[in-house]
């Protein structure tokens, strides 16, 4: 029985200047690569070029006939994990805002290092939908601490919402270098484009969470929960005016820890879009006797409102010496430390500091307060979106008119519970109303005020001859 032939491509080679006639074979029994075979000083060499497509081993053939250096990745038959990882910086580093570019990947980072202890691949080309299906088994059933590699031991399983975000992380990162995606990035080869994304292939293998009514994470005043969670930093002076001043300001735990005295423009703090979430900055406004007491724990020396948070910890470790300087990442997590043990101690585990940003718009009527912007919305006939883009300006007098009515809509909820309104330092209801009168009569025309001012004449002749009588 003869042995099939396999048919060689010809490949002319030149090689200065002579001409060197090889021959390309696809390796049998094998994984479908091509071998090249030339003529060299009257003797016959092969050697595999290491790829399965036919021109990119035509290229591999003429740099080893050539004696030329081959990269490393057109031999392993995909492109190597480095150069995936180098793509996903440069992308991040595009974003117009670098803290946001750099938490980004930070956060990208985590992930994929969560998957590559898992599945230790070389290539990028070596995961598959089974690989991927493996990742998504291991994420079902593993612990917190296993996926961060925290010192800190936690046998709490991962959230349904988390390994989603895992799926989507990586899914977003593969359209990057997928042939025929939009988002694709430029300047690959077709032997470095993956065909298929493996991760959204299985999206429909993610668990879902079960349906539930669970209300968000806030504060009960009724308890008193927010006043003796409060009490526990009472050691810490700038810790608990970081905590009042984020309910005033309905912030976030990173735009608070880098809270600057520049965003402090008389009553407001307008915090920028460079550092907030999504690059929407936002203005809130804070009581007069809260901005007294922030003035009184300033640092000359920094830029930052808290960086006499330095202080507090010093006092309070047990070797002050070993205390780094302030940065707003560590107090961050500082912060995050004390704040478990803090909610734990008042039987409410699940306290964490976004649930003073929750309990202030819960309080301020926030979502009221935004319906007037969509209807405002719907009346120009566009979007929210657009209506911020567009016809609005950033810091314009609309995001001032949204601050001053969730300040006061907070301060009249925090009234009815008077020792706390006085810890956090609120203003008097009377002190409200009367700005709220000089605000209207800057609104009447002359002959309003004038009606109005012979009404309050009428009305206080009234109640003096009642008082006679």
């Amino acid at each position: 029985m003869t042995r099939r032939r396999i048919s060689a491509i010809t490949l002319i080679v030149d090689v200065d200047g002579v001409e060197i006639h090889a021959s390309l074979r696809r390796q049998r029994n094998k994984t479908g690569n091509f071998t090249v075979r030339w003529r060299w000083y009257g003797r016959y060499e092969e050697k595999s070029t290491g790829v399965a497509s036919l021109e990119e081993a035509k290229r591999v053939a003429r740099q080893i006939i050539r004696g030329e250096k081959v990269t490393t990745s057109r031999l392993s038959g995909g492109m190597p994990v480095a150069q995936f990882v180098a793509i996903q910086t440069a992308y991040h580093g595009r974003n117009a805002r670098p803290e946001a570019g750099a938490a980004t990947l930070k956060e990208f980072m985590g992930i994929w290092n969560s998957f590559l202890r898992v599945c230790p691949v070389k290539t990028i080309h070596e995961v598959t939908e089974q690989l991927a299906l493996k990742y998504l088994n291991r994420l079902t059933n593993m612990s917190k601490s296993a996926n961060c590699r925290g010192k800190k031991e936690s046998l709490e399983i991962l959230s349904i919402e988390t390994i989603k975000k895992h799926i989507r992380t990586l899914a977003g990162a593969w359209n990057l270098i997928r042939e025929g995606d939009p988002n694709r990035v430029g300047g690959l080869s077709q032997e470095e484009l993956v065909q298929s994304n493996p991760w959204q292939a299985i999206r429909n293998n993610v668990p879902q969470a079960p349906l539930e009514d669970v209300d968000p994470v806030q504060f009960e005043l009724d308890d008193n929960d927010l006043g003796r969670f409060l009490g526990k930093f009472k050691d810490r002076p700038v810790g608990e005016l970081f905590l009042i001043t984020s309910l005033w300001c309905w912030g976030r735990i990173k735009e608070m820890t880098r809270m600057e005295w520049s965003w402090i423009q008389g009553d407001y703090v307008v915090i920028p879009k460079s550092k907030a979430k999504k690059g929407r900055g936002k203005i809130a406004k804070l009581p007069p006797a809260l901005l007294e007491r922030l003035k009184a724990i300033r640092d000359p020396k920094s830029p930052y409102v808290f960086a006499g948070w330095f202080e507090d910890m010093k006092r309070c470790s047990p070797q002050p010496t070993r205390i780094r300087p302030f940065a707003p990442g560590r107090m961050m997590g500082q912060m995050e430390k004390l704040i478990a043990p803090a909610a734990e101690a008042i039987g409410r585990p699940e306290i964490t500091h976004h649930a003073l940003r929750r309990t202030a718009m819960e309080l301020g009527e926030e979502a009221e307060l935004r319906q007037t912007e969509r209807t405002s919305a719907e009346k120009l006939q566009t979007t929210v979106g657009n209506k911020r883009r567009n016809y609005t300006k950033q810091f314009g007098k609309k995001a001032f008119t949204l601050a001053d009515g969730i300040y006061k809509n907070l301060t009249t909820a925090l009234h009815d519970y008077p020792e706390l309104a006085t810890r956090l330092g609120c203003e008097p209801l009377a002190t409200l109303a009367e700005r709220e009168a000089e605000s209207l009569l800057g609104k009447l025309t002359p002959i309003q005020r004038q009606r109005l001012a012979k009404k309050l004449l009428e009305g206080e002749a009234a109640s003096g001859d009642q008082g006679a009588a």
